[in-house]
């Protein structure tokens, strides 16, 4: 709903700065209501938290409410995914290990506002120097060939990025399976009417 409240009020929420002063500016109005109808205001907020704790116990995300998966969508995704399954596997060699690393130091951390900081400050002085440089090493002593070393060494970042986005968009291909599996159920239309009730009880307070 901070999307659609953003562009209402004239932000673009595509553009950070904007959309914090939207999100800052749609809490004030809240807390302003709030002071004058409380019994409203709370209404909604159960609500809210009643459909975040249903769409986590059913691992379905918000956005499926706003773009419906559709079955050949779906299909087309998921052959995808699996044609580029090898290419994600090669590029998981060294990178999965540059990412899981930092967490053995993460997971212990009680404030997670600290996690962005560790994990940026492990990635550049720890991880990538290790395990690029034995990447290399370990390459060049296979193929006793310095140069195919030095041209899997100039990729390796790039499948890095490749199987990070990779990763993100199985994970959004397996919610929209999940979402798709529901349709039709009894469930799941009683949360897009929760939604549909929680956008528009907002909308009649702020607009």
């Amino acid at each position: 709903y901070g999307i659609e409240y953003a562009k209402r009020e004239g932000y673009e929420p595509d553009i950070l700065p904007e959309k914090l002063l939207a999100d800052q500016q749609f809490f004030s109005d809240l807390e302003a209501i709030k002071a004058e109808q409380p019994e409203q205001i709370q209404t909604i907020y159960n609500d809210v938290r009643k459909l975040k704790a249903e769409t986590k116990k059913l691992k379905i995300e918000d956005r499926c409410f706003i773009r419906k998966p559709k079955c050949v969508t779906l299909l087309l995704e998921g052959l995808l995914l699996l044609l580029l399954l090898p290419l994600f596997l090669v590029a998981c060699i060294p990178n999965a290990l540059i990412f899981i690393s930092p967490r053995i130091l993460t997971r212990k951390l009680n404030d997670i506002m600290f996690y962005s900081s560790i994990n940026f400050g492990f990635y550049i002085l720890i991880s990538i120097p290790i395990f690029y440089t034995l990447t290399f090493v370990l390459l060049w002593t296979v193929t006793k060939s310095i140069l195919i070393a030095l041209g899997y060494l100039i990729i390796i970042p790039f499948l890095g990025i490749f199987a990070w986005y990779y990763r993100k968009h199985f994970l959004h291909w397996l919610t929209g399976c999940r979402f798709y599996s529901l349709s039709g159920k009894a469930k799941l239309d009683d949360l897009i009417a929760l939604r549909q009730r929680i956008f528009q009880s907002l909308d009649d307070l702020l607009t």
